[in-house]
């Protein structure tokens, strides 16, 4: 089965998300040329990964045992992470 819980990528689109919401949360109503948009969506994703601390990465990648077990302990259900 699948769980967002083994997926650290999950993690970090959450992250990633609510940064862009902070520096950038009208960049859902921008119109214009697709062309556009899509620079100034690319603009600010760029700008959100850079503000990313790699510790979380780190984290991430060290919580994995931990979850692992999370995962097997809740026999699939949700979990603390």
């Amino acid at each position: 089965p699948y769980s967002s819980d083994l997926n650290p990528i999950e993690h970090i689109w959450s992250l990633m998300n609510a940064i862009l919401h902070k520096y950038y949360c009208e960049l859902y109503l921008m119109r214009g040329p697709k062309a556009d948009v899509k620079k100034a969506i690319e603009e600010a994703v760029n700008f959100c990964w850079e503000l990313l601390d790699t510790k979380v990465f780190d984290d991430l990648a060290g919580s994995m045992v931990d979850r692992t077990k999370g995962i097997i302990e809740a026999d699939g259900w949700y979990t603390r992470y």
